[in-house]
């Protein structure tokens, strides 16, 4: 299935200069016994280099996904921008504390959510014991880096990846978060964690498991990933943590992606995401293509974008913008003054810039 699967991406990735491709592998491919058989064969059917990266590394590029994926923090002095993340993982769990787009601290434990379901829930068995065997387990392997990760060091909590969007989403499609709480019906709260653990305890089996919201490729494991959670939560004070769709990588390629703002980054990157298979609409403001460039080079760069499969909108104003939870809805207006609303899978919006002077004492 692995090598299936790469060989998929070998086919869009075809197209890419080596210089413009990083292919990493993780904790897997860091304990597999097979791994230099298995890169071997991984290299030839991708048609890149393949690294195995180190778990701090992998917790690196972990937050710089995750990061991109978050608003930018208020300017701020001393630990009130900072945000705790971490990343549960198959076989093991980053934590990472950043600010902006700079990591500050990182490590990366042995433990995840498909070693843990194996190792403490055999064959799907759960029981009370099991549940707290595994916690008090995952709280055991933290505790090299409590005093570093633990409230205190941050002001917010983000988990990435599969198990924390998984949990988010039990928790709330269930009700198990305290609505009694402003803000805490959304997102992962202790309470939440201790309502769905009594819910999966009862339930004795993984092939017994009823909750709202539940998918089929996440039972076998949800065990495994709840019970690192409850320790991460409990080793580090954490009363709520907000899930995150960035992480290592961003995912599926979205079906459909619109990006909002056709300068050169924004043209660059839609022209990347129409490479690799996704829908691209570009909304621009402007009534001209390339409005600062010569004219017949942005009729002949129009041509190209077109050739390509770019669908670019211009002189348009852009509405109302409703993220939900199947995707991205633009409410906008066309060159012709026609309201219309365009829904995608993602969206990236790419205008104006802001100036970063820190440190440079531009205000003295």
């Amino acid at each position: 299935r692995g090598l299936t699967a790469l060989a998929r991406f070998g086919e869009r990735l075809r197209s890419f200069h080596p210089d413009q491709v990083r292919a990493v592998a993780t904790n897997t491919l860091r304990v597999a016994k097979n791994a230099p058989a298995f890169l071997r064969q991984a290299e030839e059917v991708l048609g890149f280099p393949l690294e195995v990266i180190a778990g701090r590394e992998e917790a690196r590029l972990v937050y710089l996904g995750v990061a991109h994926a978050l608003p930018m923090p208020a300017q701020d002095d001393g630990r009130e921008g900072n945000r705790l993340v971490v990343d549960i993982g198959g076989g093991s769990t980053e934590f990472i504390i950043g600010r902006a787009f700079r990591a500050l601290r990182l490590d990366s434990t042995y433990m995840g959510c498909v070693s843990y379901s194996r190792k403490y829930f055999e064959d799907g068995k759960i029981s009370k014991g099991g549940m707290k065997r595994a916690e008090l387990a995952a709280r055991n392997e933290m505790q090299t880096l409590v005093s570093r990760f633990c409230k205190g060091n941050w002001r917010e909590a983000y988990g990435s990846s599969g198990t924390a969007r998984a949990l988010a989403e039990l928790i709330e499609l269930n009700g198990f978060n305290d609505k009694s709480d402003k803000g805490s019906a959304h997102g992962i709260t202790r309470e939440g964690l201790e309502r769905l653990k009594r819910a999966v305890i009862k339930s004795e089996n993984t092939n017994r498991l009823k909750l709202s919201g539940l998918k089929s490729d996440r039972i076998p494991v949800l065990p495994g990933g709840l019970s690192i959670m409850l320790g991460v939560f409990a080793e580090l004070d954490i009363d709520r943590m907000d899930v995150t769709d960035g992480a290592l990588r961003l995912g599926a390629v979205p079906k459909k992606l619109a990006l909002i703002g056709s300068g050169v980054i924004g043209l660059e990157m839609g022209s990347v995401w129409r490479r690799l298979g996704a829908d691209v609409t570009i909304l621009e403001g402007l009534p001209t293509f390339l409005g600062a460039v010569d004219e017949q080079i942005a009729k002949e760069a129009k041509k190209a974008f077109d050739k390509q499969g770019l669908k670019i909108e211009l002189g348009v104003k852009v509405g109302d913008i409703t993220n939900g939870k199947k995707g991205v809805s633009v409410a906008y207006t066309n060159a012709k003054g026609e309201a219309q609303t365009l829904d995608v899978d993602k969206l990236i919006i790419s205008i104006g810039r802001v100036p970063n002077t820190n440190g440079l004492n531009v205000e003295a």
